[in-house]
């Protein structure tokens, strides 16, 4: 019977973390994707100053998460994210406003991917 209650302490203790993950994925996934847009429409209003504060917060965020995201993630689908957020100041210091908004695009796809890739659905439990 001992064994019985371990085992279903066990299972509960894992699926509370598991469930636990993905609010927390899906938070930090939401936030970071909010950030990129603030960063997107300082760029629209091209207030260089403001595109600085924007891009760096963006920085701050995900190298704040991206431990975390790695724990829940594969780390092969946070590879290109990573290397789009290294490149930011080197492309905010060359003033190249089309190419950074190009990039936050395509980061707020890449956290819309993460959120979706890690859902609850039937095809990615089996």
């Amino acid at each position: 019977m001992k064994r019985i209650i371990i085992a279903v302490v066990c299972l509960i203790l894992a699926v509370f973390l598991a469930v636990f993950g993905y609010f927390d994925l899906r938070h930090i996934t939401y936030t970071l994707e909010a950030q990129s847009n603030r960063a997107l429409n300082a760029l629209q209003s091209e207030d260089a100053e403001a595109i600085r504060q924007e891009t760096e917060a963006l920085s701050a965020l995900w190298e704040k998460h991206e431990q975390m995201l790695g724990a829940f993630v594969h780390h092969e689908e946070l590879e290109e994210t990573d290397l789009i957020m290294r490149s930011l100041p080197q492309k905010l210091e060359s003033g190249d406003y089309t190419e950074i908004s190009e990039d936050l695009e395509e980061l707020q796809l890449h956290f819309a991917h993460l959120r979706g890739s890690e859902a609850p659905e039937f095809k990615n439990i089996f």
